[in-house]
């Protein structure tokens, strides 16, 4: 998974989650606009910060409580002056604390947005900053006695944009630079306190920051869309550029999309392609290939060594990876009635899959081969507000770190009962959920652990009346 966060990629920068970002430091309140790409190799989710473009001020507050102590208040303040001028605000406090489990958490957070805009080009600059802590998470399970560590930190994304033209039609040119840091203010874990508190030894770690600037320009114009950019990264040391050159076609009948880069810091050559057709309204066509060729780096003498080059991950794992691999996803879909039918092949290429080690220190990585499997499922309206969401998926041998077999199944109810308010503004949500997954293996440091297979049931009401919402699952 990738995320892109107004253009900006964002890296792992806390030491504890290895290379892998934790989704949960995102706040989705700083957004207003998401928009996913399935490729052959990773999924990559492009995030688009809250804008205000009317004049007219924009204001809102949301309040929020529950049960576990769980509240959350937030606001927003946005206006847009007639000289082009633009001002946003916006701040989030969230609280829970688990009496039934011993676990709590807050964050706070703020976002601010100041610049100008005009005809043919704009400038301004954004930051968002989260201060955020959790409390020891203990474990419930007897095989796991260690618990989460606790964690106390301010991670601030900051960054300043100049754009030339519109990227929705003609020549455009857009120039970022940013920074995405991470300061640590947790205590300190000795090691004569860590077996009483059922955690690993630890100390407060420094502060961490990448740097990154993005040049990009481009063409729009009809169906076509081409677009380069160079993505360079300072952290470490060092510099990292990452180009890319991509090309878009799309029309009513559905689009085509390709793309080349060369990844500077995993010293990777990547090129991609991906397509979805809609020939006729009731069926459609999707797919992508990915094509991976690591790129040879020297060792002390000078000599290329055909490893690929990634930092952070011990040099006994970067000779596993092969050197090319190519991984493809093919879908095909018909409606019947209302609800689509579909079903997919995919292969993953061989990997070196990594594990969230701020969950358990104890995980490791472990290069796989290629893997191969089907997905299918039905998803839409059945009868009127009536609607129902299954997907399951396969894999030709059971892998590490995912299930063999894993299905989701959710039957449920979505109406506005028009006839009786007209407005709108009453609204019922009804569902029930099962989700299914079978064994799953992980590899630690001392072998293997494997885990039984799960089926979890759920329900969840939902009841809207004017702004306000109540919830139960």
């Amino acid at each position: 998974m990738r995320i892109i966060y107004d253009g900006i990629d964002l890296d792992n920068v806390d030491s504890r989650s290895g290379r892998l970002l934790d989704l949960n430091t995102i706040d989705l309140f700083t957004l207003e606009h998401i928009a996913v790409e399935r490729f052959g190799s990773e999924l990559r989710v492009n995030l688009r910060s809250w804008r205000v473009d009317n004049t007219d001020p924009y204001t809102r507050t949301d309040v929020y409580t529950g049960d576990e102590d769980t509240n959350m208040y937030r606001g927003f303040y946005g206006k847009r002056w007639g000289n082009g001028f633009g001002l946003q605000f916006g701040g989030q406090q969230w609280s829970t604390r688990s009496n039934r489990l011993g676990g709590g958490g807050d964050a706070l957070s703020f976002l601010a947005r100041a610049g100008i805009a005009k005809k043919t080009w704009s400038i301004d600059a954004y930051a968002t900053r989260r201060n955020a802590a959790r409390t020891r998470q203990p474990q419930t399970i007897d095989q796991a006695p260690l618990a989460l560590q606790p964690f106390e930190g301010t991670q601030t994304l900051a960054y300043g944009r100049l754009a030339v033209g519109n990227q929705t039609g003609g020549p455009w040119l857009e120039l970022i630079a940013s920074n995405f840091r991470l300061g640590e203010e947790s205590d300190e874990v000795t090691e004569a306190a860590a077996p009483g508190l059922q955690l690993l030894a630890d100390t407060v770690d420094t502060a961490t920051q990448r740097i990154q600037y993005v040049a990009s320009a481009g063409y729009t114009h009809r169906l076509l869309r081409a677009s380069i950019a160079d993505r360079v990264r300072a952290f470490s040391g060092d510099t990292y550029h990452s180009p890319e050159a991509r090309v878009e076609l799309g029309g009513r009948l559905g689009n085509i999309d390709l793309v080349g880069e060369q990844d500077g810091v995993r010293d990777l050559a990547r090129y991609e392609a991906s397509f979805r057709l809609t020939p006729v309204s009731f069926i459609a066509l999707a797919g992508a290939v990915t094509r991976e060729s690591p790129e040879a780096r020297s060792d002390p003498t000078g000599e290329p060594t055909g490893e690929p080059h990634i930092p952070g991950i011990p040099e006994i794992l970067r000779g596993r990876a092969t050197p090319k691999n190519t991984s493809t996803r093919l879908e095909a879909g018909i409606r019947v009635v209302n609800p689509w039918i579909f079903g997919g092949y995919m292969t993953r290429d061989t990997a070196l899959l990594e594990p969230p080690n701020v969950i358990d220190t104890v995980y490791k990585p472990i290069s796989v081969g290629k893997r191969s499997g089907f997905y299918g499922g039905i998803r839409g309206k059945l009868y009127k507000d009536l609607n129902i969401d299954v997907v399951a998926t396969k894999w030709d041998s059971a892998g590490y770190y995912q299930p063999k077999t894993q299905t989701r199944s959710e039957l449920f109810l979505d109406t506005r009962w028009r006839k009786r308010f007209p407005s709108g503004s009453f609204g019922l949500k009804l569902a029930a959920i099962h989700e299914y997954r079978g064994d799953v293996r992980f590899p630690t440091t001392e072998g293997f652990v494997t885990t039984r297979s799960s089926n979890v049931v759920s329900a969840l009401v939902e009841i809207r009346i004017l702004r306000g919402v109540a919830t139960y699952q």
